[in-house]
């Protein structure tokens, strides 16, 4: 039986601080296509170092990371690139099927800059890109295929929903038209397309800075997405977002995965969301793999392993008990159920018909 093949290869991947902190220490995995992995551990054990050595916004101090470029599911190569005179598919007919609009930048990955993207040594993929061995031209290039999704959006708050998503195609255009913000229609139908999927699509003409917490990560979203890109980083994508929202993130970004056959690493802090929308578990302590498994084993063992000693199992207990007590007179605090606790907090009602 063949080896299942990977998205992303990590071997031996170690960080060690000017400081002298070790933020990672000898890290390895792989990660195949369409598998969505959650990174969880305390504060201080390596996530986000370990998301930024992978696309080299953090220089890592050791090991290798490969990358491995893979054809768009469903598509030949070349398939829908667009021309000088309008976008023609597969078939040479013009259309506006947006399904297969690709523009002749998106294959100079494959094709034209072999010299910049040196494959991986002898023993890997030769379809590998070592990431850690790349210059300044071939990592510019590489990072085209890895789509960042961060925790604060980073999108530009002066410009519209649409030039947000569009900056996603940035790395495929020359100088010029990047300065003018001049995309292919290819590009632009594209966006509205994403737009669409993440449910956005009539908010193409408003402002970033007017959008929602929710709506600004489906934007988010959406630009990585533009990228056509082989992996998807997730920097803590509902840090800042409230219990409903942060489900319907989660789930949005299972399902485009899924959909498009998409490796992604999310680093995540809610280990219930974690263990309800990853396919697969790291648990990182130190700066070392301590847990690499399915969620469903996530045990207060292993847990503990993870995060460190904490009754795992009595919380939601304890928790019940001092309800009950509250409501029972002579509970909490001594005080029975008719004391002057004062006015009870005022309901969604009481606010409504106050306004």
């Amino acid at each position: 039986m063949s080896e299942q093949p990977a998205s992303l290869r990590l071997i031996g991947l170690s960080k060690r601080y000017r400081t002298g902190d070790q933020a990672l220490n000898e890290v390895s995995l792989s990660v195949p296509p369409g598998q969505v992995l959650g990174l969880i551990g305390p504060s201080g054990a390596g996530k986000s170092t370990l998301i930024r050595c992978i696309n080299r916004l953090v220089e890592p101090s050791a090991g290798q990371v490969f990358l491995s470029r893979q054809a768009t599911p469903g598509k030949a190569p070349g398939a829908g690139r667009s021309t000088a005179t309008g976008v023609v598919g597969s078939d040479g007919a013009a259309g506006s099927d947006v399904d297969h609009l690709r523009t002749d930048a998106d294959a100079e990955l494959h094709a034209g800059t072999e010299s910049a993207l040196e494959p991986g040594p002898s023993g890997s993929d030769c379809n590998d890109i070592e990431l850690t061995g790349l210059g300044r031209r071939g990592l510019r290039q590489a990072r085209r295929r890895i789509g960042m999704i961060f925790q604060e959006f980073a999108l530009v708050e002066r410009l519209t929903v649409m030039e947000n998503v569009l900056s996603g195609r940035l790395g495929y255009l020359p100088f010029w038209r990047s300065w003018l913000r001049r995309f292919p229609p290819a590009d632009i139908a594209n966006a509205y397309r994403l737009l669409d999927r993440v449910g956005l699509v009539d908010q193409a003409n408003k402002r970033a800075d007017a959008l929602s917490g929710g709506q600004r990560q489906r934007v988010g979203i959406a630009r990585a997405l533009a990228q056509e890109p082989d992996l998807l980083l997730v920097d803590e994508p509902t840090a800042s977002l409230d219990p409903k929202t942060s489900r319907q993130i989660m789930r949005l970004l299972r399902e485009v995965c899924a959909e498009r056959g998409l490796a992604a690493i999310v680093n995540i802090h809610d280990v219930a969301l974690a263990q309800q929308f990853m396919m697969r578990i790291v648990g990182l302590r130190a700066g070392r793999i301590v847990y690499d498994g399915p969620p469903d084993g996530l045990t207060p063992a292993v847990l503990t392993q993870i995060y460190g000693e904490e009754d795992w199992t009595s919380a939601a207990g304890d928790a019940d008990e001092t309800g009950a007590r509250d409501r029972t007179p002579g509970g909490t605090g001594g005080k029975g159920a008719d004391a002057n606790q004062g006015p009870p907090p005022p309901t969604d009602q009481g606010i409504a018909q106050a306004l």
